[in-house]
């Protein structure tokens, strides 16, 4: 073979290596271009999942967490407020032995007291109809006991 055909046969594998070479880095290129493409699809859909998670089940739950916490306060103001009651009783209870009508058996506020009071029941005994438990109606006229003695 000549010099010359090895020189030309040289350079047409250099170019056919090149063609090649170029078609690779140009595949490569469309192999990252679909890699970023797949890549924004997932994080749109990732965005989604979680646009719905919080509009479905984040945001109710925040509603329902505020509304419970409202109820909580409430109930606490309750209770503060039933614990000052109890407070101002405990404090009057105390009063009534200064009281001059303690002494005797005949204290209205005293006899009141010492005896529990009644307390509806708010809810029905039998679910299946709306039978209440009747209480008697409590007397609302102050009077001492009878005497067991007499």
């Amino acid at each position: 073979m000549s010099p010359l055909l090895q020189i030309l046969l040289a350079v047409i594998a250099v170019i056919g290596n090149a063609g090649w070479f170029l078609d690779g880095r140009k595949h490569r290129a469309q192999t990252r271009a679909i890699n970023t493409d797949t890549d924004l699809k997932d994080f749109d859909l990732a965005q989604r999942y979680v646009e719905q998670f919080q509009s479905q089940i984040a945001d109710p739950l925040r509603a329902q967490a505020a509304q419970l916490q409202h109820q909580v306060d409430s109930l606490k103001n309750e209770i503060n407020h039933l614990s000052d009651t109890i407070n101002q009783l405990n404090h009057a209870i105390q009063k009534i032995k200064d009281c001059p009508y303690s002494a005797a058996d005949s204290c209205p506020v005293l006899n009141a007291l010492q005896h529990p009071a009644l307390l509806p029941l708010p809810f029905c005994l039998n679910n299946n109809d709306s039978q209440h438990l009747s209480l008697p109606k409590p007397n609302r006229h102050l009077s001492p006991p009878p005497n067991p003695t007499a």
